[in-house]
């Protein structure tokens, strides 16, 4: 299956990360690819029903960045409440040092707070589709922040490293 199809699927959310969405309603949507120029991959966020009145995600776009899937995945059970910790851990140890080529997508919402940055991870066939068997399906990993935690400064010569 291309990254394309994995990516154009129609998703649910079943957690909000860090309640930042929560209190619209459950989360269904797709992403619908555009057509751009060059080497730029973009998606659409299309809220499922389309409700121009109730879509948290109007007017946000979802840029592709890296290229590989993350490795050493578990797979998980079928998602029910009583799996938000295993999720939890399992998006955690996956992304916490991952590196700028990991497949994702990246896009901002403004909220009445600012801006929130967005990112999309994908994690293909991790998830139980019937309990804790065969078939698996993908797995997407939203994260958001309004801030940038923990900031790494380069020291590359430029300018912008730790004054001496």
């Amino acid at each position: 299956m291309s990254i394309r199809d994995r990516w154009e699927n129609l998703w649910q959310m079943n957690v909000d990360p860090k309640n930042v969405f929560a209190g619209v309603k459950d989360l269904e949507f797709r992403l619908q690819r555009i057509e751009t120029s060059g080497k730029r991959v973009e998606y659409d966020f299309i809220y499922t029903p389309e409700d121009p009145n109730n879509d948290p995600f109007k007017n946000t776009t979802f840029v592709q960045f890296g290229k590989n899937f993350p490795t050493a995945l578990s797979k998980l059970d079928k998602w029910q409440q009583s799996q938000e910790v295993p999720y939890k851990n399992q998006i955690n140890s996956t992304f916490g040092h991952a590196s700028a080529k990991v497949l994702r997508l990246e896009g901002e919402k403004e909220v009445a707070e600012g801006t929130v940055a967005i990112t999309l991870f994908l994690l293909p066939d991790v998830c139980s589709k019937f309990g804790n068997t065969a078939p698996y399906v993908d797995l997407i990993a939203p994260m958001s922040r309004m801030k940038v935690d923990d900031p790494i400064v380069l020291e590359d010569g430029t300018g912008h490293g730790n004054p001496r």
